[in-house]
């Protein structure tokens, strides 16, 4: 029987590789919006994040009421049209600034009732 020299690392690099390939596709990676809110703040038992899926859109409203879809400014019609084209499955993540008036805030949800988009995560602070 022949003695071996070295150990062959090929196999095991090879089998590290595919399990940080399942990790990274398998990890749910939170999206931030880049529109300045100050968003409420609520106990943290009484907040709830949305569920690890990758199909996710993040609806802001500023204080100023001015609307904003994936971080890019919108009109309600824009916005609705932008809603329309979604999968009925994907997540909504509604991030509202606390100054801001209730009367926008009801209009976007108005236009998620009207589109039958019902998995809606208002976005808040922990205490």
């Amino acid at each position: 029987m022949k003695k071996i020299d070295s150990l062959n690392l090929v196999p095991f690099i090879d089998i590290m590789l595919v399990l940080l390939v399942i990790v990274l596709t398998s990890a749910s990676f939170v999206q931030h919006p880049k529109v300045s809110l100050n968003v409420p703040k609520v106990d943290a038992k009484a907040s709830s994040s949305a569920t690890s899926n990758d199909k996710s859109f993040t609806i802001s409203i500023d204080k100023k009421g001015k609307i904003y879809a994936n971080d890019k400014e919108v009109d309600v019609n824009a916005l609705k049209a932008s809603l329309s084209n979604l999968d009925k499955s994907t997540n909504i993540i509604l991030n509202t600034d606390k100054d801001g008036s209730v009367e926008n805030f009801m209009q976007v949800v108005s236009v998620l009732k009207d589109l039958e988009l019902s998995k809606v995560y208002v976005s808040v602070d922990d205490k």
